[in-house]
């Protein structure tokens, strides 16, 4: 299986619902590269980058991430200790999402195979009152691409723009110069009607598959590792100064369990997904700070294929409120997929509740969106 397999599974998003759990897992990142990626391949770091991302991936998951230590406690102290990690990563959701202060933060993303290191950057920022905003960009010679994820607590969207350098060489007949191809994308998911269909549902909202549904940023990755992983605390570390807890998990059905009907889609979505995750979470109030993939290699060893950190922190920050609106240009039409959300958190319930309003095509026609 090539890496570009491995991509263009990413890029395939809907195409059965139990992949929503590894789409979920990465989606902070792996939807960002896929922009580019699908396109144009994947960005490679040039020399002297390469060697500040190796060093970098060296720094936090030691040398090549080394074999992760092996927990030799009992059953019952192995459910204690999950149960204990499961909660650290609750709280670092609720904690930032009930954040009294702006924060903003710069983006660091690194995706590795095992043959080469790629490098995004970007920014994070997440409001006193929920809000948040997420953006990577990357570029390869004349290719250039972003992402951009803004969820403002009704509604997420996910805006993606590659512009592309001309196809031919030269100039048009008339003379011209050939322009640039830039490709958009819009999509559009209204979170009321998520959250009001669990409610309706019966669902406990205390679930956090209803919130990796609902929520953007860190805190959708973070409720979207809860859904999927379960976790314990590997180690305490020390960094600038403050004290981190490191978290690592592995999934709670594992990939002999999981059928998706398809020897090749099998076979594409064990060698995109990660075997375990790392999340680095700061002591004294539990900011996720950084989240590392982790997979073994075929020969033996790991190698992180992504990674993914804050840095330079602002925890007071006045973010200016026009950061988390978005309106479509008169000629762009984006795709409402809602209802594709809403049908995964509808298969999480055991009995859906019948002439659901939030499920209603008349009421989605109808509903007045703020942007």
């Amino acid at each position: 299986m090539s890496d570009a397999d491995a991509v263009n599974l990413w890029k395939i998003r809907y195409f059965q619902d139990n992949m929503k759990n590894l789409r979920n897992l990465t989606s902070p990142v792996f939807l960002l590269l896929a922009a580019v990626a699908a396109l144009a391949g994947w960005v490679a770091c040039d020399s002297t980058a390469q060697t500040q991302c190796r060093k970098w991936l060296a720094q936090v998951t030691g040398s090549d991430a080394p074999e992760p230590e092996e927990n030799p406690e009992n059953e019952a102290e192995k459910a204690e200790a999950i149960a204990a990690g499961n909660h650290l990563v609750r709280i670092a959701r609720d904690n930032l999402f009930a954040r009294t202060a702006g924060l903003t933060a710069n983006v660091l993303q690194i995706v590795q195979t095992p043959e080469k290191t790629y490098r995004g950057t970007g920014r994070f920022l997440q409001s006193a009152d929920g809000k948040s905003r997420l953006e990577v960009q990357m570029n390869i010679d004349d290719v250039s691409g972003d992402v951009t994820q803004i969820a403002n607590g009704q509604v997420i969207w996910l805006i993606q723009r590659v512009t592309l350098p001309p196809t031919k060489k030269g100039a048009t007949e008339d003379g011209e110069p050939l322009e640039a191809e830039e490709r958009l994308s819009i999509e559009r998911v209204d979170t009321r009607r998520i959250t009001q269909h669990a409610v309706n549902s019966g669902m406990n909202m205390e679930d956090p598959r209803i919130w990796r549904e609902a929520l953007g940023g860190w805190c959708g990755l973070l409720a979207s590792l809860e859904s999927d992983m379960n976790f314990r605390i590997i180690k305490h570390t020390q960094m600038q100064g403050e004290e981190y807890v490191v978290l690592e998990g592995e999934w709670k059905v594992s990939w002999d369990e999981r059928n998706f009907g398809s020897e090749f889609v099998d076979g594409v979505a064990r060698g995109a997904a990660p075997d375990k995750v790392r999340l680095y979470l700061r002591q004294r109030d539990w900011l996720p700070v950084r989240y590392i993939c982790l997979k073994q290699k075929e020969k033996g060893g790991w190698f992180a294929p992504l990674a993914l950190e804050m840095t330079d922190l602002n925890e007071q920050a006045r973010i200016d409120p026009s950061e988390f609106t978005f309106r479509p240009g008169v000629d762009q039409v984006p795709n409402d997929v809602t209802h594709e959300y809403i049908a995964r958190v509808t298969a999480c319930v055991p009995a859906a509740v019948a002439n659901d309003p939030a499920t209603d095509p008349a009421v989605e026609e109808n509903a007045t969106e703020t942007r």
